[in-house]
């Protein structure tokens, strides 16, 4: 036991004696020769010159060149060295004269590496005739923050920055609230300037400090602290004010990546819709009465067409006119806020439903389901189909089919091409040819399903096979509902704001 009390006391001595001798390892004092329009004066103090005083016990007395004073000292210091017209920044440490970016980086480590068991005051030199004082007061440090009111890792780099900018008087936070349209515009074209990848834009909480960018956890005391020491002898550019200009691309960038997403979206939402347990369960009924009144092969496949083809041009009319009454009534900022806010919350209820659906679906239990055709309009449809087939000419009779069933089921399937087509009004000032081009994706999608069907019952799949295939996959099909309403939801309640 005595062994190890020595062995731990002499453990503690040595540290105690390092840590006296860290606290007084000798000072290296030098001056710094600045312009605040200098680029390489920034550069040289966030690349070399910061990081050597996180190394070393450095003070540094810097000066603007900018003051006249200032120069009339660097004068006499670059006369009494006998070293004139030096780039900047300048570096007068010891007896030499560091003069530019790529001469401090090669020979200032060096110096200080000579001096660091020894110490160096400052120049020797009168200042007899330079105004006192010249001492440096730190330049002020300005910092963009964004945040948003419902993002909880918000509130605490919030607090970071309050007591930060109490504590450095040189410390300028400007906050935005990302949720403002401007701010959006703002944050995009800071992030446009600051060369940051798109997937980490519009993403809170988010600062930009000088040449740096923080984003989430990186925002705290600590850091900031740092970039302030860092930057405190030359100051920083103001983000906000440097991002002038940039709106308008940047609000072309943000617009751009949702066009992105809108493309898929609308394509994903009518091949989702496409398999809607309304829509699916009549074409099977549909196939199962033409295989009834002999209808095979190619009969079956060309009813199939002239019922597939009456769908998609039903569906695509009425998605024409959704969308001139939506834009018809949104163009009034409040009035869109509403229609936007109203139908996103509706999408993203119709996702919990579809939720539940999901656990019915997996179950067994389709006829509880909550989101399908009510029983009378599922008669209405099975009586039209028994009723028109009877015609002589069926292919007649299957595109009379194909309108009376799409009218009756847009009560079901209504439900997400409302909220499509609505997001639709986002992307497109008018129905002009891109918005016929989404609308035509749409329905391209939708009837993809349908034609997939058509074709495997001309191959001889018969409706009892295509019956069990859809309850083995239906529950598939609710999920994608479920996410597809959830995200048109999102889509819809952003746009309300943006």
């Amino acid at each position: 036991m005595r062994i190890l009390y020595f062995i731990i006391s002499a453990i503690l001595v040595n540290v105690g004696s390092a840590q006296a001798q860290e606290t007084k390892s000798p000072k290296i004092k030098f001056y710094l020769f600045y312009s605040k329009d200098c680029e390489d004066c920034r550069i040289a103090n966030r690349e070399i010159i910061f990081p050597l005083k996180q190394q070393y016990n450095l003070i540094i007395e810097p000066f603007d060149i900018d003051n006249s004073d200032a120069y009339k000292l660097l004068l006499k210091l670059e006369e009494k060295y006998e070293d004139r017209d030096n780039k900047i920044p300048i570096v007068v440490i010891g007896e030499c004269i560091l003069g530019g970016k790529e001469e401090i980086e090669k020979e200032l480590g060096k110096i200080i590496q000579k001096y660091e068991q020894i110490g160096c005051d400052f120049p020797s030199i009168s200042r007899s005739g330079v105004t006192p004082p010249l001492q440096f007061e730190s330049k002020k440090v300005y910092l963009a923050y964004f945040y948003g009111k419902r993002c909880r890792e918000c509130s605490r780099a919030t607090y970071d920055l309050k007591y930060l900018e109490k504590k450095y008087p040189n410390f300028i936070v400007k906050k935005f609230d990302i949720d403002i349209l401007e701010n959006k515009k703002l944050n995009e074209a800071l992030c446009e300037l600051y060369e940051i990848p798109q997937k980490k834009r519009l993403v809170v909480p988010m600062a930009f400090i000088g040449e740096e960018f923080l984003r989430k956890r990186e925002i705290n005391s600590e850091n900031i602290a740092e970039l302030i020491d860092k930057y405190k002898l030359i100051g920083t550019s103001i983000p906000w004010e440097e991002a002038k200009g940039l709106e308008e691309k940047s609000e072309r960038n943000i617009r751009e990546r949702f066009n992105a997403i809108s493309v898929f979206t609308i394509l994903f939402a009518g091949l989702v819709d496409g398999v809607n347990p309304c829509a699916f369960a009549t074409i099977l009924f549909f196939i199962a009465f033409l295989s009834f009144i002999g209808k095979k092969g190619k009969e079956l496949l060309v009813a199939g067409i002239s019922f597939t083809c009456s769908v998609f041009i039903v569906y695509f009319l009425i998605g024409a006119g959704i969308f001139h009454f939506v834009k018809s009534i949104t163009f009034i900022p409040i009035i869109r806020k509403i229609i936007f806010s109203a139908v996103g919350i509706s999408a993203i209820v119709f996702g919990g439903l579809s939720i539940y659906d999901y656990s019915k679906f997996k179950r067994g239990k389709y006829e509880e389901a909550k989101l399908q055709l009510p029983k009378f309009l599922k008669r209405r449809i099975h009586t039209d189909i028994r009723e028109k087939m009877q015609m002589k000419n069926y292919i007649v009779a299957s595109l009379v089919i194909g309108i009376l069933v799409s009218l009756s089921e847009f009560v079901c399937t209504g439900q997400v091409y409302f909220p499509v087509i609505t997001f639709m009004t986002t992307q497109i000032p008018s129905l002009k040819l891109k918005g016929l081009t989404y609308l035509f994706l749409y329905n391209l999608a939708f009837i993809v399903p349908l034609v997939i069907v058509f074709i495997t019952a001309y191959k001889g799949t018969t409706s009892t096979d295509l019956n069990l295939f859809w309850k083995r996959h239906g529950v598939a099909t609710k999920l994608a509902i479920s996410i597809l309403f959830f995200l048109l939801g999102g889509l819809l309640i952003f746009y309300a704001y943006y």
